[in-house]
């Protein structure tokens, strides 16, 4: 059944992100641990159909969320409160971080690969948000180190996405100052000053092409 639902979804006859999100899920669930073929089975789908077609690491990302939130609010007696957030997390970002792409994969243009190429930012406005709606908790401190793993300013340019940046930007900023756990305030300060750069190298490039446009 699963390897049937990994060839429906990387074929694109199905793009259902609660589906995607179940199969992370099962991938990083400690009761599969021994079903190597499962698991091996699940981490080549999980790259090939990331790197295939930026639609794909749109239903990445539209999964992100709901999938950590299935960990966050597991029965305290489910297995799935053993996952580690931070782990699951930062597998997924992986997957959309347009610099490991292939060459192939990287070169292509349009709509949906400049929409993908932003996929970093707006996840970092994602797990701000979280840390802000609970900055003492444990998923917080989790969610800061996942920053980390933001891949922002080599996602600058053409496509990025430059209002969640500049929110990104804000968001963590605040952070820093309303969660209290050292760690996470120094990861939240050092994500503010890397938006900052990034925001820098996206207004150097658009003026970059601003004057050779206007020459």
């Amino acid at each position: 059944a699963v390897e049937g639902a990994c060839k429906l979804m990387i074929s694109s006859r199905i793009n259902d992100p609660q589906l995607l999100s179940r199969l992370f899920i099962l991938f990083f669930n400690p009761t599969t641990v021994e079903d190597v073929r499962l698991r091996q089975c699940l981490s080549m789908f999980f790259q090939a159909f990331a790197f295939s077609s930026p639609h794909h690491r749109i239903t990445v990302e539209a999964c992100f969320l709901p999938t950590l939130r299935v960990c966050v609010h597991a029965p305290k007696t489910s297995p799935l409160r053993e996952i580690n957030l931070a782990e699951l997390a930062e597998y997924m970002l992986n997957l959309t971080n347009t610099a490991a792409l292939p060459d192939t994969a990287a070169a292509r243009k349009g709509a949906a690969a400049e929409m993908a190429a932003g996929v970093h930012e707006r996840l970092g406005v994602v797990l701000l948000n979280e840390v802000m709606s609970d900055p003492d908790s444990a998923e917080a401190r989790a969610f800061c180190k996942v920053l980390n793993s933001l891949n922002l300013v080599a996602q600058t340019g053409e496509g990025a996405d430059t209002d969640s940046l500049q929110t990104l930007s804000v968001l963590a900023t605040n952070a820093a100052t309303v969660v209290s756990n050292r760690f996470a305030k120094t990861v939240s300060l050092t994500a503010g000053a890397t938006c900052r750069v990034a925001e820098h190298h996206t207004s150097f490039s658009e003026n970059e092409q601003f004057d050779s446009c206007d020459s």
